[in-house]
């Protein structure tokens, strides 16, 4: 979903192989859109584009985004009130890039989920949300 507010759709794009393990639901990404590089949010994974469209790859990652189910509420906000999803998904971004999860100030690791997924994104979003990022 690019943040560019005249576009009210997602696009498909093709996530390069030196991406892939960055890239989940939620990320922030520098798309190629119209000859300009956008900001933008991966809101879907794994999706079928239409038959005979040669995609274009994600440029690069900036960063973590919100979690899958904050997307989830921006998609259904916006339906809603006939608002916008994109403006949502930036109310609910980080001012600035977020690229890993903080340190606990009590000295103790970071407690990661076992497997790559949402879970370390929406780790992030709850613990930036309670550094008031």
């Amino acid at each position: 979903m690019p943040d560019v507010p005249a576009v009210r759709r997602a696009f498909d794009y093709l996530v390069p192989d030196e991406l892939r393990a960055d890239v989940r639901v939620g990320t922030v990404v520098r798309i190629d859109l119209h000859g300009r590089r956008v900001r933008g949010w991966v809101v879907d994974l794994d999706v079928e584009p239409p038959a005979g469209v040669a995609l274009k790859p994600v440029a690069k990652v900036t960063g973590w985004g919100p979690p899958p189910e904050v997307i989830d509420l921006c998609r259904w906000t916006a339906h809603r009130w006939a608002g916008r999803t994109e403006q949502l998904l930036g109310t609910s971004t980080a001012e600035r890039a977020v690229t890993g999860l903080p340190g606990r100030t009590d000295g103790a690791p970071v407690a990661r989920p076992a497997s790559r997924d949402a879970g370390l994104v929406s780790d992030a979003w709850h613990a930036a949300r309670r550094r008031g990022v």
